[in-house]
């Protein structure tokens, strides 16, 4: 989809008002979508984009399905990186595109996986970037908020999405568990990616219970604080 931008508005291929400036014609291609879904199932970094290659990532089919990512290290970090299962579905769907377009050729190895047709790799992360604050200004989801501490979306807000949902929806989820899997540390997170998590969001953990353990039900179903004898001649 070609997008011309403007100096105050982004326009979809025409001037709105004579005033408008045409600077650039960015046209947003269909990898935009995989990127999209891509970043908010993999905890990954937009950096991580220019750098991913088909020999770093493993498809894994077990008890759960997911892709193992072992990215080259970055910020001190090289834990490999376990995804959700639409990350395998988005990579699968490339991988297709790919073989489709190469005739049924292999796919080499060292093939970028993120926009190959581009050689220069900073050029390529600066071109799924510039797409990404199109697409965020032709939907008017730029701005995050009216706060003055509030910074507008980019690329890497997607990195804070999928890191979010984890805290939101996963079940009871430890921050170090998430933090080794998103190549950060459990104080990064909460300093800055759980920054905007609030206690009404997790109403539901905030107000859970959990089953009472064999040796705390006595007789008649009445909770009891006696512990077992082992762990009382344990603590001795």
């Amino acid at each position: 989809m070609p997008v011309t931008t403007g100096v105050e508005r982004h326009l979809c291929g025409r001037r709105e008002h004579p005033d408008d400036r045409l600077i650039r014609r960015i046209e947003i291609s269909p990898d935009l979508n995989d990127v999209i879904v891509f970043m908010v199932n993999s905890y990954i970094r937009p950096t991580d984009l220019k750098h991913m290659q088909h020999r770093h990532v493993q498809v894994v089919r077990r008890e759960f399905t997911y892709l193992r990512l072992m990215l080259p290290p970055s910020k001190g970090h090289s834990f490999p990186i376990t995804t959700m299962p639409w990350a395998v579905k988005v990579y699968e769907r490339i991988r297709a595109r790919r073989l489709k377009a190469s005739g049924g050729r292999d796919i080499p190895i060292n093939e970028y996986v993120f926009y190959p047709e581009y050689p220069n790799r900073d050029y390529a992360l600066k071109q799924i970037q510039r797409q990404f604050e199109v697409l965020l200004a032709i939907t008017g989801l730029r701005v995050k908020g009216v706060k003055e501490q509030d910074n507008d979306r980019t690329l890497y807000s997607l990195r804070h999405s999928s890191i979010m949902f984890r805290l939101l929806y996963g079940q009871a989820i430890d921050t170090l568990t998430l933090a080794r899997n998103a190549r950060t540390s459990p104080e990064m997170i909460d300093r800055f990616y759980a920054a905007p998590l609030q206690g009404e969001m997790n109403i539901d953990k905030l107000q859970s219970k959990r089953r009472p353990r064999p040796w705390e039900v006595g007789q008649g179903g009445r909770q009891s604080t006696d512990l077992p004898a082992d762990s009382v001649a344990s603590s001795q």
